[in-house]
């Protein structure tokens, strides 16, 4: 900006920002889902981040501000160093203009050019230093609530920042509102933090190796501070963290219950939800989805068991829990009538166990009070039911097998005869060494 432009602007808006409330470059998309949400109101044509810095750069060139504002200046500082354009050579313009700015020490500026310092935070980068610097210099009362956080910390040197963060957050049980008590409004909305996280769980190391309860909980609480809240990208380190002492040996039913509900809770079940669990390891999400299914094994049970005649169900339950023992059912997957559903939900409320929440609903309304349970084992689907149903195996590409975790069926979906199931046995005389032969050979 020229030296005046301060004094130039025709309508100068202190904004009061309360920093870290949007991801700086996300404002645009934040407020059409706004629009979106709450018709009849037209949605806005905003412009993109290029198209903002293209007018800029036109006035700066020309010198033109007429109708120019100052809390325009400032959102577009924040989104221009909060992104990856404030290091293309074709904006340097822009980018030298504004830490000159800084100088004049504008309010809503300096914290709007802070929050974009936070968001590209690299302890390495060239812009990095060049905004600590520039920042380093103005009255550090113009921060705002974020001044104590940069006094704190000594935020504008950012060789060992994160690692300074990180050492006094290791000593809170609840680290995501400790940096909030600083001023930071929304952690997870800054890159810097995202290094923060990093070097938090390097120092809480020997403790997550333990799986010591305090550990647990400082990243839960980073992860999942509250029920608005949650980590939406870089998370997968967390919860990687909280779930590795458990890849050679469980974990008690009551830990491992809590670990299973916070996890759905805040990223869904990694059976339906598979995008949320996309960035983890394969073995976590293996280990997930091991427990979710002698979860919905002991839940289909249970359930099975509030129905009249379920004492056939006692040498079922023996042999599938063998089975299931033996490490053959990788995945699991109750469908349950109304009734089955009406227990389910008693079931979870009585053991305040949210994962007892996943299952399939039979859409058609008929009396028929047979609840189905799909298994995936090895190279086989097999589908499982109560009363008088009789066991269905469907091979790798049967195209007329039922589909797994559906949240509605039908019954043809699973009452299917042979052909096209590959096998069909029902439970009589010794059905279950023909079970475990079929799938000793075919799984």
């Amino acid at each position: 900006m020229p030296m005046n432009l301060s004094e130039l602007l025709e309508e100068r808006i202190a904004m009061n920002l309360t920093l870290g409330d949007v991801k700086p470059a996300r404002l645009n998309e934040a407020v059409r889902r706004v629009h979106l949400k709450f018709p009849p109101v037209d949605i806005p044509e905003l412009e993109s981040l290029e198209e903002r810095l293209a007018i800029f750069l036109e006035r700066l060139k020309t010198n033109d501000w007429l109708n120019y504002k100052l809390s325009e200046a400032s959102a577009l500082a924040r989104d221009f160093f909060g992104s990856d354009l404030a290091t293309d050579p074709k904006w340097k313009p822009i980018k030298d203009d504004f830490l000159t700015e800084l100088e004049a020490e504008r309010k809503s500026f300096v914290r709007s050019c802070f929050a974009g310092y936070l968001a590209s935070f690299k302890e390495r980068s060239s812009l990095t230093k060049q905004l600590a610097k520039a920042l380093k210099n103005v009255d550090q009362s113009t921060l705002g609530p974020m001044s104590k956080f940069a006094e704190q910390f000594n935020a504008f040197s950012p060789r060992g920042l994160p690692d300074r963060i990180s050492s006094n957050l290791k000593k809170h049980e609840q680290p995501y509102e400790k940096i909030r008590e600083y001023g930071v409004g929304a952690p997870h909305a800054f890159a810097l933090f995202d290094d923060v996280f990093i070097s938090l769980i390097e120092d809480l190391e020997p403790e997550l190796r333990v799986a010591n309860r305090k550990a647990v909980e400082q990243i839960k609480n980073w992860l999942r501070p509250n029920a608005e809240y949650k980590m939406e990208t870089g998370y997968n380190i967390g919860v990687e963290a909280i779930l590795k002492p458990y890849l050679r040996s469980d974990p008690p039913n009551d830990i491992k219950k809590d670990i299973l509900n916070f996890l759905i809770d805040a990223y869904g079940d990694p059976r339906i939800s598979t995008g949320s669990w996309s960035s983890i390891d394969a073995r976590y999400i293996k280990l997930i989805n091991q427990w979710l299914t002698g979860e919905s094994l002991k839940t289909f049970f249970k359930i099975i068991s509030k129905f009249e005649g379920s004492e056939m169900w006692g040498p079922r339950r023996v042999f599938w829990e063998s089975i299931f023992d033996m490490g053959w059912i990788q995945d699991a997957w109750p469908i349950l009538n109304e009734d089955g559903v009406r227990y389910l939900r008693e079931l979870a409320a009585q053991d305040n166990n949210n994962n007892f929440l996943q299952y399939g609903k039979m859409q058609d309304n008929y009396q028929d009070q047979t609840c189905y349970f799909a298994m995936r084992i090895g190279n086989l689907l097999v589908v499982e039911g109560s009363h008088s149903f009789a066991i269905r195996f469907f091979k790798v590409g049967n195209r007329k097998a039922t589909t797994m975790h559906k949240t509605t069926y039908k019954k043809y979906e699973l009452v299917i005869s042979k052909p096209p199931a590959d096998e069909r046995i029902t439970h009589n005389g010794n059905w279950q060494q023909r079970t475990s032969r079929y799938l000793q050979l075919n799984r």
